[in-house]
């Protein structure tokens, strides 16, 4: 029923690097994980690189994130890798990416991998590949940044709030939730951020009658093991959902590398 939103996981960095290049904050934009791409640029432009700090390198030299850069014609763009900080970057172009090749689908150039639409021709970028970009702002001369940008750490309180389900668990389900530390496991991905840590104990099984799924949700299988829903998730499932993080936390789920740990504060 219907398709997840995909796009950014990290909606704030992505928003963030948009404006530091001129552009409006949806507009479309690169996201890479761990490990980035290698890119000439093909004209003059202005990018910006926020989130994760996975080492970007502009012809030879390290560069700073989260303030425009100015790029030159034939330069090159590359990252050296995972420093521990976050685990997803954002990298916007002036005029976005645009054109031959990237597909609006249902008013969205977010990709969705799984469906093999939408984004550049509906799949990851592989070697080879052109991406064409819009016109910039005109009159934009840069020399914008962010002050205090965050830092990802690798042990994080996630705020939450009640989820629809939460009278379907034992009576000690919530406390346990609230006053221990989850582990990210290896197996997360942009369905889902897999916990382990404590059993939260369920009163008669896990299942309901299937229900729509939010961003963000904590669902609970068979075997007790917290999973939180993110931007791939199905539209719809049928596993009680104990809680729900709350929007302004989501950025923080984006960035956790597998071993990160999670507690979780229950608000309102």
């Amino acid at each position: 029923m219907g398709v997840p939103e995909s796009g950014a996981l990290d909606n704030f960095a992505f928003r963030c690097a948009n404006l530091l290049v001129g552009n409006a904050e949806n507009t479309p934009a690169l996201e890479s994980v761990l490990f980035g791409p290698e890119i000439k640029f093909l004209k003059d432009t202005f990018i910006a690189i926020t989130g994760a700090d996975l080492g970007p390198v502009l012809n030879g030299d390290k560069v700073n994130l989260w303030e425009t850069l100015e790029v030159s014609s034939d330069s090159i763009l590359t990252f050296s890798g995972p420093t521990g900080n976050g685990l997803r970057s954002y990298l916007a172009l002036a005029g976005g990416v645009a054109g031959a090749g990237t597909d609006l689908v249902m008013g969205s150039y977010s990709t969705y991998i799984a469906g093999e639409f939408g984004g550049h021709e509906g799949r990851a970028l592989r070697d080879g590949d052109v991406i064409n970009t819009g016109t910039g702002l005109e009159g934009f001369e840069g020399g914008l940044s962010l002050e205090n940008p965050p830092n990802y750490d690798e042990d994080v309180v996630i705020r939450i709030i009640e989820g629809p389900q939460h009278d379907r668990f034992s009576e000690t389900a919530m406390e346990t939730l609230t006053s221990s530390s989850y582990q990210v496991t290896p197996n997360s991905d942009r369905m889902g951020c897999r916990l382990d840590g404590p059993i939260l104990e369920h009163l008669t099984g896990p299942d309901v009658i299937s229900d729509g799924n939010a961003f963000g949700v904590i669902q609970v299988p068979g075997d007790g093991k917290p999973i939180i829903l993110l931007a791939d998730r199905g539209t719809t499932g049928g596993y009680t959902k104990i809680a729900t993080v709350i929007t302004a936390d989501r950025s923080k789920l984006a960035q956790l590398l597998p071993g990160s740990s999670i507690r979780f504060e229950i608000v309102g």
